[in-house]
């Protein structure tokens, strides 16, 4: 019994058991890790990537998919007739860290599904393995218990089981680190070189880009000369344009004041006309007066011819109605007298406005002289019409005093008449010259 306790308590010589059962999670796990294209990336350079510690650790740590833990089956320790376990066995656990870190590592290799399938594939060895070996084990452990059973102590083969495992995993964590660093040691000479060829590749496109850009900033500076030398042009055509037009206006406003000067020379002859056609009517005025005088002494043999009728009744009663006629006549004349003398006056005025206005001109001052000569003239006859038309009202009703008053009368009819009409002649001949000099006066401030 002492030597049966001594050996169930004594750990063997030889190195302890160090291997794992993978679940079928785990196997899982891995495939699809092998399996899926993703590509990761090194482990300082991305912070949130799983590390091979990590994985090692979750594919020991992850339940079965039913949530039931494996059955660990009894170690016991090898027979000392089996020189070959452990060499066996570290080729076991290499085996298995060797699977882990090709799933990691495959991920990153350039290589196509020729390696994942082969990678996918080497999962499934540790197991059998491991189930190889246990049933070896199990094997050799029944024979003995058949020829020399052995007592097992049940709290050693966990304890030996947890150390087993607790190394297992420290060293696959290191295994799997040193193989991440050997395959990024690998890799990193590539990155370098790709990383440099894509340099240079930029280093071209950037020289072509800015001999690309140079050509632009040369045409662009082409279009802007060629922009501004439009710009030059369309302001000088503005400018021709401008002065063009500037010199068609001076040559319209020229011919302007030369169609104004004509049209004044013109008006300038047609008063000269107006003026001998003036000088021409107080001619015949003065001829028609004489005829009056005539006519007036013939009245008055008329009347004492008349005188001599033998109805002085009729002719009474006739002469009663006709010196109302008179009278109305008279009130007639002198109507139109008052109306002759208020466009005498405006004349007058239109006259001295003229005069006024005519003072700078040397060649209208002949004409004012014999418009207030004419005017004069026509004073003075219509002062001695006046006169005579007074004297004519309180003759004496007799039949000669009626007809000479008839002839005076008819004689007085005919001046106004005739003076009316030199009245209107004279005002519309000063209503021409007014406006003629003020075309004159216009035309040289135009000038």
């Amino acid at each position: 019994m002492s030597s049966d306790t001594s050996h169930r308590r004594e750990p063997p010589h030889h190195p302890p058991r160090k291997w794992r059962r993978v679940s079928i999670a785990a196997q899982q796990d891995l495939r699809v890790r092998s399996v899926g294209g993703r590509r990761p990336t090194s482990i300082a350079s991305t912070p949130g990537a799983p590390t091979a510690r990590a994985i090692a650790e979750t594919m020991a740590s992850k339940p079965t998919p039913n949530g039931v833990p494996m059955p660990t089956r009894p170690m016991t320790p090898p027979p000392p007739s089996e020189p070959r376990t452990s060499v066996k066995r570290e080729a076991d656990v290499m085996s298995v860290t060797s699977v882990e870190s090709g799933a990691a590592v495959g991920q990153q290799s350039p290589e196509g599904s020729v390696k994942r399938r082969s990678r996918v594939l080497s999962l499934k060895r540790p197991t059998s393995i491991l189930r190889r070996q246990g049933s070896d084990a199990s094997v050799s452990s029944g024979s003995k218990n058949h020829s020399d059973p052995l007592p097992i102590n049940p709290s050693y083969v966990p304890s030996q089981l947890d150390e087993a495992r607790a190394s297992l995993r420290s060293k696959e964590s290191e295994v799997a680190v040193l193989e991440h660093d050997r395959d990024n040691m690998r890799r990193e000479p590539e990155e370098a070189r790709e990383e440099m060829k894509s340099l240079q590749e930029a280093i071209e496109e950037k020289r072509e880009e800015l001999g690309s850009l140079e050509e632009v900033h040369t045409a662009l500076a082409i279009r802007e000369e060629l922009k501004q030398a439009k710009e030059a042009a369309s302001v000088q055509d503005e400018l021709v344009g401008f002065l063009q037009n500037r010199v068609a206006e001076i040559e319209l406003g020229a011919e302007a004041e030369r169609h104004a000067k004509q049209s004044w020379d013109e008006r300038a002859a047609a008063s000269e006309a107006e003026c001998a056609s003036l000088k021409a009517d107080r001619a015949r005025l003065q001829t028609e007066i004489s005829k009056e005088k005539e006519f007036g002494e013939l009245q008055t043999r008329q009347t004492q011819l008349l005188a001599r009728g033998a109805d002085l009744g009729a002719r009474g009663r006739e002469h009663a109605a006709k010196v109302v006629e008179l009278e109305a006549a008279l009130m007639e004349a002198r109507s139109a007298q008052a109306s002759a003398e208020a466009s005498l006056h405006a004349a007058l005025e239109r006259v001295a406005a003229l005069q006024e206005e005519r003072a700078q001109s040397a060649a209208q001052e002949e004409v004012m002289k014999d418009i207030e000569e004419k005017r004069r003239e026509l004073l003075a006859r219509l002062q001695t019409a006046q006169n005579g038309s007074a004297q004519a009202v309180p003759a004496p009703r007799t039949p000669g005093g009626r007809g000479r008053a008839r002839g005076h009368h008819y004689g007085l009819d005919s001046a106004r008449k005739v003076y009316a009409l030199l009245c209107g002649r004279f005002v519309a001949s000063s209503m021409q010259c007014a406006s003629m000099h003020s075309q004159f006066h216009g035309t040289s401030l135009m000038f």
